[in-house]
């Protein structure tokens, strides 16, 4: 008898849901930009919450799971915002979590926001990860990048002697992960060119 009361007992007490809620970066995201927002729930449950991006239409992307380890998540794009994926609009942010939802709604638009095509944008992240030399990743900005002025040709004969600062794979790291925008880099490295910052290497400066 003492065993159906307890089943009783436990079948009208309402089980808890951790809350949730998705705080998104800034309302409005322009192309080069990278979709940032926060995860906050009241509680760590041990789940993950599964995210989903959905346009106007209703269409939505495959289930992304974000791992919660801590009340607020900060989940930073590493990739940014293309016109070829991400048409202007109305969007939001579906959060799933623990028996508990939210969504949150931003906007895509163009903002006029100097960009790395996507060509050059992964050369810099071989770069920054050590993969290819100076000389390469400029040779690239040069090649793909309109604003982008370098006073001198980078050739095979030069490539492995062109030189930039040091501090500069800071920016790069940085850019990397959303800290420093795509105008940012390339504002840096004109700076470079226009102070002779950027070195040509030996062979260029002999003629040899």
């Amino acid at each position: 008898m003492k065993a159906y009361a307890l089943l009783a007992l436990l079948l009208v007490v309402p089980v808890a849901h951790a809350e949730v809620e998705i705080m998104m970066e800034k309302p409005v995201f322009g192309y080069c930009e990278r979709l940032n927002y926060t995860i906050i729930v009241s509680e760590v449950t041990g789940d993950s919450a599964i995210i989903h991006i959905r346009d106007s239409s209703g269409t939505a992307s495959s289930a992304i799971p974000i791992i919660i380890e801590s009340l607020q998540t900060p989940v930073p794009s590493l990739i940014a915002l293309e016109e070829a994926l991400f048409k202007q609009g109305i969007y939001n942010v579906d959060v799933q979590y623990s028996g508990s939802q939210d969504t949150a709604e931003f906007e895509v638009a163009d903002l006029g926001l100097v960009c790395l095509p996507g060509t050059a944008r992964q050369i810099v992240f071989s770069w920054v990860q050590g993969g290819i030399s100076d000389g390469f990743m400029i040779d690239a900005l040069q090649r793909y990048v309109e604003e982008i002025e370098i006073p001198f040709e980078i050739q095979e004969s030069n490539v492995y002697d062109v030189d930039i600062p040091g501090w500069t794979i800071i920016l790069g790291k940085l850019w990397a992960i959303g800290e420093a925008t795509d105008a940012e880099l390339i504002d840096v490295i004109n700076y470079l060119a226009k102070e002779d910052l950027i070195i040509p290497g030996q062979s260029l400066e002999t003629g040899a």
